[in-house]
């Protein structure tokens, strides 16, 4: 099914650099983010911009985050 303004974003060599500087962050990540920094590097990657309301982004520091405020 299609929806109008949604799409997927294919993976890309670009995201995995991204995430393993993510990933090489001090102190280091915890597994439980892992996710959010495949996330992050996948928007940066493809130039998308990243909404949440998830603090935690913000220390994975995507170029586009838009926190919203709940």
């Amino acid at each position: 099914r299609q929806t109008s303004g949604v799409g997927f974003v294919p993976d890309n060599e670009v995201a995995d650099a991204l995430l393993n500087e993510r990933l090489a962050l001090k102190p280091a990540l915890p597994a439980r983010s892992w996710t959010d920094a495949w996330l992050a590097a996948t928007a940066d990657a493809a130039g998308l911009r990243l909404v949440s309301f998830d603090a935690d982004f913000e220390r994975l520091a995507p170029a586009s985050l838009l926190r919203l405020q709940p």
